[in-house]
């Protein structure tokens, strides 16, 4: 957190792009609060790019793929 912090110092804006891989790492949704904390600090504008992978276009409970969009939306 610190490192991130120290990244920051200085920026205008903050861009996070993060994968959707959410059986494969950690929490992303706290990552992004960290982040957000920190731009409210550091920056004036904050953007967050979260693609939906996919690899998700299929459902195992025969959601279509598009349902499964909506939902994430």
């Amino acid at each position: 957190m610190d490192a991130l912090n120290i990244s920051m110092e200085g920026a205008k804006d903050v861009i996070y792009f993060t994968h959707d891989y959410v059986t494969m790492s950690s929490d992303k949704n706290s990552h992004l609060q960290a982040v957000a904390n920190l731009a409210k600090k550091h920056a004036n504008n904050l953007v967050a790019v979260c693609p939906i992978e996919s690899d998700y276009a299929w459902s195992e409970d025969e959601q279509s793929f598009m349902d499964a969009v909506k939902e994430a939306e």
